[in-house]
């Protein structure tokens, strides 16, 4: 439910012309208000997504009420309509939290897809798993490969997120300032 909720979030700042910057399970608050809704909610208040689940998991949604906060590192993405340049930002490299940051985020660039790949991250968390950096988190530029060889070999990186095994050992292979 988290998940479905952090999109419809991140939907509606997407819309609005910003990034959040920053998805991780600690920007995410739960409310719980215990026992189930006397009120059914009307199609126009609820989300796209939302519509599609079942009446026990539409009660479970609004049972709890889940909030995206910290928006410290939130920009607007949208300058009078128009999508910002996809430029490399040493200023803005290496916002946010290093295990759940996205490739873009590591450089410095901002987009919407630097939201859901965050996302992406935090579900192999949530899911049980771990994130195949995790013993190269002191290394910026190891991070940084690791998560690029991640997305060109995804079986692989899912195999070593939800393993019982130890992690392989992983070379950084280019130590230059230069991500691309």
């Amino acid at each position: 439910i988290p998940f479905i909720v952090v999109t419809d979030a991140l939907e509606f700042i997407h819309e609005n012309g910003y990034i959040h910057a920053d998805i991780k399970s600690a920007n995410i608050l739960r409310r719980f208000t215990g026992g189930k809704s006397s009120s059914s909610t009307s199609s126009s208040s609820t989300s796209k997504r939302s519509q599609k689940l079942s009446s026990s998991e539409q009660e479970d949604i609004q049972d709890d009420h889940y909030y995206l906060i910290d928006f410290g590192l939130a920009e607007k993405f949208l300058i009078d309509n128009v999508h910002r340049a996809y430029e490399e930002d040493e200023r803005r490299a290496n916002n946010g939290t290093r295990e759940f940051r996205s490739r873009d985020a590591h450089i410095g660039v901002i987009s919407r897809r630097s939201d859901m790949e965050s996302l992406g991250w935090n579900l192999i968390i949530w899911l049980y798993g771990r994130h195949p950096w995790d013993p190269l988190l002191k290394c910026e530029d190891a991070v940084y490969e690791k998560k690029c060889w991640a997305m060109k070999n995804i079986p692989q990186c899912l195999e070593e997120a939800f393993s019982d095994s130890p992690l392989p050992e992983f070379k950084v292979e280019n130590k230059s300032s230069s991500k691309r």
